[in-house]
C-alpha cells in the first residue's frame, strides 16, 4: 500500500491525470470510475489486483491525494470492504 500527495501545478482534472499518466491501455482495466472529484481503477494481472484512487481538490492547482493498493486476486472478496473504506476516507485536504 501506498499513500501519496503530489503537487497539481498544471491544474490536471481526474480525466486529464489519467491520460497523461495511465500506463496501462484503458481496455486492460477491469475497473474504472471517473468522476469531477477523483478517479478509481483497478485491474487484474498475473494473479495480482492493482487498486489506484486519486482525489483532487475544488480548488485549482492543489495537491492530488492518492493510494494505491495491491493485493492477491485471490484475497479479492477480503479485500473488497478494506478498498472500499480506505476509498471513502481518502478526502483531499481543503484549506
Amino acid at each position: 500500500m501506498s499513500i501519496y500527495s503530489r503537487p497539481n501545478d498544471t491544474g490536471e482534472n481526474p480525466v486529464t491525470y489519467l491520460q497523461h499518466n495511465l500506463r496501462v491501455d484503458r481496455s486492460a482495466l477491469d475497473y474504472e470510475r471517473i468522476t469531477r472529484t477523483f478517479f478509481a481503477i483497478s485491474l487484474e494481472r498475473d494473479g495480482v489486483i492493482l487498486y489506484s484512487r486519486c482525489n483532487f481538490s475544488a480548488r485549482a492547482r492543489a495537491a492530488i491525494h492518492c493510494f494505491d493498493l495491491t493485493y492477491p486476486q485471490e484475497e479479492k472478496r477480503a479485500w473488497d470492504a478494506v478498498v472500499t473504506r480506505i476509498s471513502l476516507s481518502l478526502r483531499p485536504l481543503e484549506g
